[in-house]
């Protein structure tokens, strides 16, 4: 009996050096597909199919098929009854929320790439601007290749029972005993006895803000063999997605309106120079002219060199003191005027002063006047000068 079962392991082992588990899906080219998901998918097929064809038999036990006739519109037609027929397109569009689409399609693995001695794992790969991202995998094993998973992790779990190793044994056992891991983080683990076409519907949410509007899909996977072949799958077909969202109607192009904001502010400044009797000259010498010139100076630099608003015009009002006769103090204002205009346009000449100043003046202020009065303290008998 043991000779027996030595020979019988010796014919095992032999079979699997002289030819590889992988080797006839290497020659024959199998692979992987995946499709768009169609519209229905069908659970079950109909069995109550009907038939095309109406069977006459003869006496003599021959048969003979006809095809039955409809009549349309006055004319007899044959009419057959066709097996469905689903056609898969290779694009598809997919409607965009919230800014995430649902990719979904099947992956199917073909009867031929599954075997006892097998396991197949699949990875979804999604193609986005250049950048590959692998989705979860999709794991098959064969009963047997199943089995010996099973084995070679009880023959470790006795060898911690038995010797209780630290941590470094125990990953070199590990490594010794268990020779076809466990697959983790996988979409789906699935141990097939019967060798059958094996479809699964893969879904997953994929967000689109860097995802612009198309997508890919392809199929990477290898086949490992229970004599340590391993055999990697030719790629697969590539399923192409168009995202489609309301934003791809928005016109995102850059369009300037030119608007003018019109904004009205008012300066007021009030300044005192002094003038000789009778005199129009402005003299930088004289009083405190030369404080005043600077300060009328400094606020005319602020309205020429500013870039906020456009100024529309400054006025420049002279007034006279009020003694004289009230002619030649109407004419000495008006000079007193041109001269402070003269003199700005002269300090200022590239700035558009000339065309900028209007000149007015008042003959006899007598309101500032007043004002001088009643703030000077030195002049007595007030209430009765301002009175008069």
């Amino acid at each position: 009996m043991e000779m027996i079962r030595y020979i019988a392991g010796a014919a095992l082992l032999l079979a699997f050096v002289s030819c590889s588990v992988t080797a006839p899906i290497a020659r024959r080219g199998y692979t992987a597909k995946v499709a768009h998901t169609p519209k229905q998918m069908r659970v079950e097929t109909s069995k109550n199919t009907e038939s095309g064809f109406v069977q006459y038999k003869r006496s003599d036990g021959t048969s003979e098929f006809f095809v039955p006739t409809k009549t349309i519109n006055g004319e007899q037609m044959m009419c057959l009854t066709l097996d469905e027929v689903t056609v898969v397109a290779k694009s598809r569009s997919l409607p965009e929320r919230l800014g995430k689409v649902n990719v979904d399609f099947v992956v199917t693995l073909p009867k031929q790439l599954q075997g006892g001695c097998r396991s197949v794992v699949v990875t979804p790969v999604l193609h986005n601007h250049g950048e590959n991202t692998p989705l979860q995998d999709l794991t098959i094993r064969g009963e047997l290749f199943s089995k010996v998973q099973q084995r070679d992790y009880w023959q470790y779990g006795r060898y911690k029972e038995v010797y209780k190793p630290d941590s470094l044994r125990s990953a070199l056992a590990f490594g010794r005993f268990v020779k076809y891991p466990y697959m983790s983080g996988v979409r789906l683990d699935s141990v097939v006895e019967h060798a059958t076409d094996v479809s699964y519907h893969y879904r997953q949410e994929v967000p689109t803000a860097e995802a612009g509007k198309r997508l890919k899909i392809t199929l990477d996977g290898y086949v490992t063999g229970l004599d340590g072949s391993r055999l990697k799958l030719p790629p697969s077909d590539t399923l192409d997605y168009n995202i489609s969202s309301m934003l791809t109607f928005v016109d995102t192009s850059i369009h300037y309106v030119t608007r003018i904001i019109e904004k009205y502010a008012q300066v007021q400044d009030r300044n005192y120079l002094t003038f000789r009797v009778n005199d129009t000259r402005i003299l930088d010498t004289l009083g405190d002219n030369r404080t005043q010139l600077d300060r009328i100076e400094s606020l005319m630099d602020r309205l020429v060199n500013q870039s906020e608003f456009y100024v529309d015009s400054i006025v420049l009002t002279a007034s006279s003191s009020p003694e004289g006769s009230f002619a030649r103090n109407g004419l000495l204002a008006g000079e007193r005027a041109q001269s402070l205009r003269r003199y700005l346009c002269g300090k200022f000449p590239d700035g558009g002063v000339d065309t900028m100043i209007r000149i007015g003046w008042v003959a006899e202020d007598w309101t500032e006047l007043s004002r001088l009065i009643g703030d000077d303290p030195c002049v007595m008998q007030k209430e009765k000068i301002l009175h008069l």
